[in-house]
């Protein structure tokens, strides 16, 4: 039976693979749900068991500082995949998922992953563009971070978290605490640069959410 190219949002990478991929994946992967704080992955270093879909809910991608200590440096969440690269060379796992809210993925065994490009090499091609679409967002979250105050660091954050969102504009689920470990910012900077950015309606906040208002915070930027 075909698989909905929107299974995972409208747009992505699962909506852009070959129908044949698609299939595969969903009928040799396994659904998994994850309870918040609960760990979808091993330790850092550990081999990777294999790729994750995430279907819906929030994941904190941790990795580990020169002291060892897990840092939140990025967040996923409905329609964004991890785990390709360290089982296609073979490596172990960069990062671990943790689960910032009731989640749902679908897991495919990095044994699949494996065969499916033996059996069919061209699904390589597939699996760079996946590889390739996460540096992207790596490198965008990196270059926000040396924005030139805090402020433009939230904003920069905001603003590409949003355009990550299966439903942009949708809320976020992120608290300000969420946002700080992951710009290595205070709470108190944090606070203050959420509460300019609210005046001047370029975000709402909720309870451990938010929402982007795209337009008002693109202009905001280029403003301040």
């Amino acid at each position: 039976m075909p698989v909905d190219p929107a299974l995972f949002g409208d747009s992505g990478w699962f909506a852009a693979c070959p129908e044949s991929l698609r299939e595969a994946l969903v009928a040799r992967g396994q659904w998994r749900k994850y309870a918040p704080g609960e760990r979808a992955t091993g330790d850092v270093e550990a081999p990777q068991a294999g790729m994750f879909g995430v279907y819906q809910g929030t994941f904190d991608i941790k990795t580990p500082r020169a002291d060892g200590e897990l840092v939140t440096f990025h967040s996923l969440s409905r329609g964004h995949w991890i785990g390709d690269i360290s089982i296609l060379s073979e490596q172990n796992q960069l990062a671990v998922m943790e689960a910032r809210v009731a989640s749902e993925v679908l897991f495919v065994p990095a044994p699949v992953v494996l065969d499916i490009v033996t059996r069919t090499p061209a699904h390589y091609r597939d699996f760079y563009r996946l590889t390739r679409r996460n540096m992207n967002i790596a490198i965008e979250a990196l270059i926000g971070l040396v924005a030139s105050d805090a402020d433009h660091k939230i904003a920069f954050r905001l603003l590409q978290l949003d355009r990550m969102n299966c439903v942009p504009g949708g809320w976020l689920d992120m608290s300000q605490n969420d946002l700080a470990e992951m710009l290595g910012l205070s709470i108190a900077s944090v606070r203050r640069g959420l509460t300019e950015l609210a005046r001047a309606n370029a975000i709402e906040l909720g309870y451990a959410r938010m929402r982007v208002h795209r337009a008002k915070l693109a202009s905001w930027i280029e403003t301040h």
